[in-house]
């Protein structure tokens, strides 16, 4: 938590060049049988103890001076217990200024559609990790779009190492405002703070949704 408030260091900094790493290696000693169910369990609550705290921390800031603050829904996939990602990406968006409804763990995809029309969310962030694969990602997708209403348009991101390989190709059909997929936090914030630049200067697509 120290790194992570110090004013020349930035949260996605924190998140890919360190929490990622750390959850890397974790993941790995489980598998091979050098770390035991109850030890990945401490670290795990270690970590998410630790982006608790680092909650309201100023990072990535919403560009201007503008009071407007726009919604996202916020969870990790159904049959997820591991919701350490989706947990870094509240963490990121609310450092830049926005309302996070943070849904957690084990969220079935239809749960997402019914609160991002319950709060006119503009975004949506679904975090998957291994055992899913790129099948669960177009599935979820499939699935959001049927639930889709255009009264209530948003943005689609989805992100998870180790589900989504380096350079693997993946698009998202839908009627979404736009898409994006994932595996770093500094991709994905890049992506946010284009997309919310854009849409002050009325060339982007997050415009709606948003509570002044």
């Amino acid at each position: 938590t120290t790194l992570g408030r110090r004013p020349d260091v930035s949260m996605v900094l924190v998140v890919d060049g360190l929490l990622q790493g750390i959850m890397r290696e974790i993941g790995e000693g489980w598998r091979a049988g050098r770390i035991r169910v109850a030890e990945e369990h401490i670290a795990s609550q270690v970590i998410i103890e630790a982006l608790l705290q680092l909650r309201g921390t100023p990072g990535h800031r919403l560009p201007g001076d503008s009071p407007v603050r726009p919604t996202a829904v916020v969870g990790s996939m159904e049959g997820d217990q591991h919701h350490i990602g989706s947990l870094c990406i509240r963490v990121l968006l609310e450092s830049a200024g926005w309302k996070v409804a943070y849904l957690g763990p084990d969220v079935p995809v239809e749960e997402f559609s019914a609160v991002q029309q319950s709060l006119s969310a503009s975004l949506v962030c679904i975090s998957f990790s291994p055992p899913h694969t790129l099948a669960d990602i177009h599935r979820a997708a499939r699935i959001l779009s049927q639930f889709y209403r255009t009264e209530h348009p948003y943005a689609l991101a989805v992100g998870g190492a180790g589900v989504i390989e380096e350079g693997e190709p993946l698009e998202m059909n839908g009627p979404f405002l736009d898409t994006g997929v994932f595996r770093s936090a500094g991709e994905f914030m890049g992506w946010i703070e284009s997309a919310t630049a854009g849409s002050r200067d009325g060339s982007g697509s997050m415009d709606s949704g948003v509570e002044q």
